[in-house]
């Protein structure tokens, strides 16, 4: 995967984007006068997974703090708040993904209630 270094001039368009296609907004978390995090909630997301059926579901699907802000519950505060915005926009299930290693936003999201639903694996394939 790309850093996000290297992706963010492409990503926050495409998240801006996916904001106003689902009816979505970006949290900001704000301490000392700087930006401290952001989460972004998409209140209106339709699969396109067939196992789903026609579910219409919320979607957590960035939750970042900045490294110096760790460990003091920005992330907790960030996803409350993208909670109580699904929960005014009549959201009943609400998604959030996690990246295999991320095992303390894991532990977060085990914390506050958040099930496993899907898990994938990935294998990197020997070249030719």
């Amino acid at each position: 995967m790309p850093s996000g270094a290297e992706i963010v001039d492409d990503y926050i368009p495409h998240m801006l984007d996916r904001c106003t296609k689902c009816d979505g907004r970006v949290l900001v978390a704000e301490l000392n006068e700087e930006i401290a995090g952001f989460a972004t909630i998409l209140a209106k997301v339709k699969s396109e997974d067939i196992e789903d059926g026609e579910i219409e579901f919320g979607l957590v699907s960035e939750v970042v703090v900045a490294g110096k802000y760790r460990k003091r519950g920005i992330g907790k505060k960030l996803l409350e708040a993208a909670e109580s915005y699904a929960k005014s926009n009549g959201v009943r299930w609400l998604r959030i993904g996690v990246l295999a290693e991320n095992h303390s936003a894991d532990g977060l999201y085990d914390s506050m209630g958040f099930k496993r639903l899907y898990i994938e694996r990935e294998k990197e394939l020997p070249g030719p």
